[in-house]
C-alpha cells in the first residue's frame, strides 16, 4: 500500500494538472513550436466542447467549430512542415504528418472533453466557472484567423 501511495504521488507528465495554454506557451522559445503546439490545442479544445457539449449548442456555432478545428490540424500540419524545413530535416509526407497533428488534436479533445464533464459534475456549468478554459478558449478565438490565413496561403501557392 506505501508503494502505491508513493507511485500516485509521483507527478508524470499526464498526472499534472493542465495548464493555460499562455501559460504553457511562455517555456517554449520556438515560435514555429509555439505555433503549432497552440494551433492543435485549440483544435483539441473546439473539438472537446464539441465532444462534450456540442448537442447543445447552436448549429451555426458546432459548424464554426468544426471548421476551426479541421483548420487548425491543418495549420498544425503545414508549421510542422516550415520547421522540418528550417531545421534542414528531410520533408515529412504530409498525409502521415496531418494524421500526427489530428491524432494530437484527439489527445487534447479527450482531456478538454474530460475537464468539461468534471466542470458540468461540481458546478453545473461546462465552461462558465472555469478561468482556464475560459482563457483558452478566448486566445483560441484569436488564434484561429491567423492560421486561417496560414492554410489559405499554404493552399493558394500549393493550387498554382
Amino acid at each position: 500500500m506505501i508503494v502505491l501511495a508513493a507511485v500516485l504521488s509521483a507527478s508524470p507528465a499526464w498526472a499534472q494538472e493542465l495548464r493555460s495554454i499562455d501559460e504553457t506557451m511562455q517555456g517554449i522559445n520556438d515560435d514555429l513550436h509555439v505555433s503549432a503546439y497552440t494551433s492543435v490545442r485549440c483544435a483539441g479544445l473546439f473539438d472537446g466542447i464539441l465532444a462534450y457539449g456540442g448537442q447543445n449548442l447552436p448549429a451555426e456555432l458546432v459548424e464554426q467549430y468544426r471548421n476551426a478545428s479541421t483548420t487548425l490540424v491543418i495549420g498544425t500540419t503545414i508549421i510542422r512542415a516550415y520547421q522540418t524545413h528550417d531545421r534542414g530535416l528531410p520533408a515529412k509526407d504530409f498525409e502521415v504528418e496531418f494524421r500526427n497533428s489530428d491524432a494530437e488534436a484527439v489527445r487534447f479533445r479527450d482531456i478538454y472533453s474530460s475537464r468539461l464533464q468534471n466542470n458540468y459534475d461540481l458546478t453545473g456549468q461546462m465552461l462558465e466557472s472555469d478561468p482556464l478554459a475560459k482563457a483558452d478558449l478566448a486566445l483560441c478565438g484569436e488564434v484561429v484567423p491567423r492560421i486561417e490565413r496560414i492554410v489559405a496561403r499554404e493552399m493558394g501557392q500549393a493550387a498554382e
